[in-house]
């Protein structure tokens, strides 16, 4: 059955490797509008989603924020019940993937959005060593079903609710504007949750590129610090950064992704260090 209550989102920069995947991913659902809101790609991923017939928005230099800002409007204008964000390197694997995360949210009221749970595919005898350190990173994440104060991509948000919360607010513009959209749901007294349904992601295959996604999670580390009003909020995340990543989790994981779970850390801080000292511009249109 055609899904028509849900507008599913997906924010492109440079991913002509993933974007069709992604789409077939989707298709495969069974739900009935997606667009494509891209950062101004210079890569073939919008000629890509040319060919497929997919609709897209293609706003150059845009920060990640602003699309989804923009994902949310379209999603309340258009008189959609639920918006789906998805991340290109990103798969559903359920086909009731939609009709599940509905009955989800019409047994709780107060449910405003719900995460997927990212686990490992099939094939991962054919990954190498970053890829499972990602993965065993996931089972970390969101294998804890239940209440959460941050979901992350796959995930649900409930429109009738999250109209009233808004991405993109004053100098909240790159990684970390879903933990501030998410700190606001659940202030208002809104719940999130993790749910037991599942989709994967093409995680990264080499050391530079987790470097470079660990870094990227360092910058939102720091924006978020810099701009959160609660000083325990602050030291608690200061914790999270400095002690959590770098030294508690590969501690609680000595065994062979005991590197991993290290340089992962030790990139994530050094991420913040550069964001919180420079407060560059130039990061805005990573998706």
């Amino acid at each position: 059955m055609i899904n028509n209550n849900t507008f599913v989102a997906i924010l492109t920069f440079n991913e002509q490797s993933n974007i069709i995947d992604c789409i077939r991913s989707i298709n495969n659902c069974n739900f009935n509008e997606i667009a494509i809101f891209d950062g101004g790609s210079i890569d073939n991923t919008i000629s890509l989603v040319k060919e497929i017939g997919i609709r897209f928005e293609i706003h150059e230099g845009s920060s990640i924020s602003e699309r989804r800002a923009l994902a949310l409007n379209y999603a309340i204008n258009n008189n959609f019940e639920y918006v789906l964000f998805v991340d290109a390197d990103q798969r559903l694997l359920d086909i009731n993937t939609g009709k599940k995360a509905e009955e989800i949210f019409k047994q709780e009221k107060l449910l405003a959005g719900v995460q997927l749970n990212l686990i490992i595919p099939n094939d991962q005898n054919n990954f190498n060593y970053w890829q499972l350190g990602f993965y065993s990173r996931h089972r970390l994440i969101t294998s804890n079903f239940g209440l959460k104060k941050v979901i992350g991509t796959p995930c649900f948000f409930k429109i009738s609710i999250v109209k009233d919360f808004k991405y993109n607010v004053g100098n909240i513009l790159g990684p970390s504007d879903d933990t501030f959209f998410c700190k606001e749901i659940s202030n208002a007294g809104f719940l999130l949750k993790s749910i037991n349904v599942n989709c994967t992601e093409i995680v990264r295959a080499s050391l530079k590129s987790t470097l470079k996604k660990a870094y990227w999670y360092g910058i939102g580390d720091a924006e978020y610090v810099i701009n959160e009003t609660n000083s325990k909020n602050k030291r608690n995340h200061l914790f999270h950064v400095f002690v959590r990543n770098p030294i508690i989790n590969p501690l609680k994981n000595i065994n062979k992704f005991i590197g991993f779970y290290f340089i992962f850390g030790i990139a994530r801080v050094a991420g913040f260090i550069y964001y919180f000292t420079l407060r560059p511009k130039k990061y805005l249109t990573k998706s």
